[in-house]
């Protein structure tokens, strides 16, 4: 539900689960009675900022919230509301925005019911809204720090973009094979085949994983050594090695999966081919 990538598929009885089960709010989600008077845009604009400055988000029109659980919803007219929340955000901004809102009718009526609007996670934050920065936490919007600040321009493709700068580049978790000989009994050469998993851009990578697939995507069951993954932070050049045991019939080539978050939240993922030979 708060996948900010795509328009997730709301209805009203989407909408009356989240009351019953008391979906609590989330530094990606939150609920709002009513929309403000159109003397109160600056408050439309402040929490668009936040979202948009952060890891992108929603916000839901017409659902009451006791605690910052979803308690009720309470159907709104729609008229006017949709075009008002996106000409706030491409006006009200120093750095317009363009967000995505649409409108759930109710039981009732098609001419009320919720508004959803969906905050994307902006690559030319930050915006400013009133001489501020304001990002989110879990319990709300939040003014930045200056440091929090420099962090959102360091990371801001947009503004690189316009200004001619280099940024570092993503890190991901690449793979490579690599393999050892040793003595065996006899005249004979043992081989010991390894993976090395490595961040090989220039920022820090989060919540790594890897898998081996087949080329029809299912997972193999390959087993390997001394496992670590999965990973929470790897460094720039960090990399891990592991031992892994090719059982006899596996069909080659085999290819490795690797998955991991970037310094912005952003998920990645990559297949790399892989064939063993002895």
């Amino acid at each position: 539900m708060t996948n900010t990538a795509d328009r997730w598929p709301v209805t009203m009885e989407y909408l009356e689960g989240l009351v019953q089960e008391r979906t609590q709010e989330t530094a990606r989600l939150e609920f709002k009675r009513e929309l403000p008077p159109s003397s109160k845009n600056d408050d439309i604009a402040k929490d668009i900022a936040s979202f948009a400055n952060a890891d992108g988000g929603t916000i839901i029109y017409g659902i009451a919230e006791d605690g910052s659980a979803a308690s009720e919803i309470i159907p709104m007219l729609f008229k006017g509301i949709r075009e008002r929340l996106v000409q706030v955000a491409r006006t009200s901004l120093d750095e317009p925005l363009n967000v995505d809102a649409w409108e759930i009718p109710s039981r009732e009526s098609p001419e009320s019911g919720v508004v959803v609007v969906n905050v994307p996670q902006s690559h030319r934050r930050p915006h400013v809204f009133g001489g501020s920065v304001w990002g989110r936490t879990a319990t709300g919007n939040t003014t930045l720090t200056r440091r929090q600040v420099g962090e959102l321009f360091a990371r801001s493709d947009g503004f690189a973009s316009e200004f001619g700068l280099a940024l570092p580049k993503r890190g991901r978790i690449a793979f490579r094979t690599d393999r050892t000989y040793e003595p065996s009994s006899g005249t004979s050469t043992g081989v010991r085949h390894f993976i090395v998993l490595e961040n090989d851009g220039e920022t820090v990578v989060y919540g790594g994983e890897w898998a081996w697939v087949a080329k029809t995507g299912a997972a193999l069951p390959i087993p390997q050594d001394d496992d670590p993954f999965p990973v929470e932070v790897l460094h720039p050049g960090a990399r891990v090695v592991l031992r892994v045991l090719i059982p006899t019939g596996v069909a080659s080539p085999l290819r490795v999966q690797t998955r991991w978050r970037d310094y912005s939240g952003r998920e990645g993922q990559a297949v790399w081919p892989v064939s063993f030979s002895s």
